[in-house]
């Protein structure tokens, strides 16, 4: 297994990773709590598509944080702030 990227942030107040990773030549993009448990997963021939859904998924979960936060509702722009560290 090769480590390609990863994410984290706070999902639901809970630590979670968003992490792309080579197995067998095949790629593969997970969201999941930090315990293991996955919320999404998907499978990729390629590195650039892997990279695009991984991508994707940061956008949307950085998102999804920032529609529930106290931030929009003081009115801070959504800049990627939830995102807790990038490897």
């Amino acid at each position: 297994m090769k480590k390609i990227r990863k994410h984290e942030m706070k999902i639901y107040n809970t630590k979670a990773m968003i992490s792309t990773a080579e197995i067998f030549g095949e790629y593969e993009t997970m969201v999941m709590f930090e315990d293991g448990d996955e919320l999404e997963c998907y499978t990729s021939d390629t590195l650039e598509e892997a990279l695009k859904i991984h991508d994707e998924l940061v956008t949307k979960y950085n998102n999804d944080i920032y529609e529930r936060s106290t931030a929009k509702l003081l009115g801070a722009k959504n800049n990627g702030q939830f995102v807790i560290q990038v490897y």
